[in-house]
């Protein structure tokens, strides 16, 4: 049995836009979840819409870089390297990649993490004096622990 669908009359692609702007920058960041998913904060809090109808998060708007990438979140500064990748968040976290474009490395208030990978799947981090603080583990199915 078909279901007919109904056009949206009353949603608002804007907070949804904003929505999906700002779990992205703290995804790519790696201030939540990882590659596998796993939430570290919410970033949805404090989000609000404005008035003048443009996204924003409490009161501030985002400001975007000609290839359209958000460079402001609630006021701080969001810095990208010649491929698009958050190299930067304020003074929150800093990160560097490899020449496949995976990062290997995060830096944030805690200390400095480093990316290990099986191919493109992450498998290890640790910290800067080497000493493992997550490990993935995959089956067929994807991540089974960590």
């Amino acid at each position: 049995m078909k279901t007919a669908l109904t056009p949206l009359t009353t949603a608002s692609p804007i907070s949804h836009s904003a929505q999906s702007i700002s779990a992205d920058i703290y995804r790519r960041a790696g201030l939540i979840g990882n590659s596998i998913g796993k939430p570290k904060l919410d970033p949805f809090a404090g989000l609000l819409a404005s008035t003048d109808g443009l996204p924003s998060l409490q009161g501030a708007p985002f400001v975007y870089d000609g290839n359209g990438n958000p460079t402001t979140y609630n006021n701080t500064a969001i810095t990208y390297d010649q491929e698009n990748r958050i190299t930067a968040i304020g003074t929150l976290m800093t990160a560097g990649y490899r020449a496949d474009n995976l990062r290997a490395w995060k830096q944030t208030a805690a200390g400095r993490t480093y990316y290990y990978y099986d191919g493109s799947v992450p498998i290890l981090e640790t910290d800067n004096t080497g000493t493992a603080t997550a490990q993935n583990v995959f089956a067929p199915d994807g991540l089974v622990a960590r």
